[in-house]
């Protein structure tokens, strides 16, 4: 079975140095490959990523972005998530299970869905309805993936006379997870939620997230994001991790 580690950067990016050497020695310990994509010139990475995914040549694949870091003694992915399913963190869950219910973060994403669907004209029937916490809004965070070649595969399903219009789309800025988390909706795919600890955010963060993170996860930082992130490399080397 081929395995890989997948991530896609550009080269402008001030923290490279601190993630992707995280990455490798990840990959090199869990017996993957190490593919790293240069979207350098990439005219919509977000597009680009979504579509370039289908045509990796493995049986499984973890793709990460590289605005996070990875800590040395994180487990494998793979021997986590169940071969017959896609492994992602569910945001849209997280928010409904919070402590008081995050109603503004849950209510953002149904709208963000149903702009989406509303521009592709895909039945709304997978994001339709009320939502509680025995049947919350699932939207998938596509910071770490953890595919099977099923998973791969629904990437390529866009009819063709639609990729273009995506990358025209001019939307809320995760079009791509948006559009993901819909498909795996639709198409009934397994999908495995990963724990928060494998994808920690700003926006769902702990006080000490440093020490319960396997994965740290710097999106939405803007410009404070490179300081975040080498700090906290720097915070874990200290720590053996």
């Amino acid at each position: 079975m081929r395995k890989a580690l997948v991530t896609f950067y550009q080269t402008k990016y001030g923290f490279l140095d601190a993630a992707l050497p995280r990455f490798r020695r990840y990959a090199s310990r869990i017996g993957a490959e190490m593919v790293e994509v240069n979207m350098d010139g990439s005219r919509n990475v977000f597009m680009d990523k979504f579509f370039h995914v289908a045509g990796l040549p493995y049986d499984r694949c973890i793709v990460l972005d590289v605005d996070m870091l990875l800590r040395d003694d994180a487990p494998d992915l793979f021997g986590i998530v169940p071969t017959d399913s896609v492994g992602m963190y569910d945001e849209g869950s997280a928010f409904h299970h919070s402590v008081g219910s995050d109603l503004k973060q849950i209510e953002m994403r149904h709208e963000v869905y149903c702009h989406l669907i509303d521009y592709c004209g895909f039945d709304p029937s997978p994001v339709s309805g009320a939502f509680s916490f025995d049947r919350p809004l699932r939207y998938y965070n596509m910071g770490v993936v953890v595919y099977n070649r099923e998973a791969m595969n629904l990437h390529g399903s866009i009819p063709q006379e639609l990729v273009g219009r995506l990358y025209e789309y001019k939307g809320w800025t995760c079009a791509e997870q948006t559009l993901y988390s819909y498909l795996i909706l639709r198409s009934g795919i397994k999908a495995f939620h990963l724990p928060v600890c494998f994808n920690q955010m700003p926006c769902n963060r702990c006080a000490d997230y440093l020490k319960t993170s396997y994965v740290s996860h710097y999106a939405g930082l803007g410009e404070a994001k490179e300081y975040e992130m080498v700090r906290d490399d720097l915070i874990w080397k200290g720590e053996g991790l």
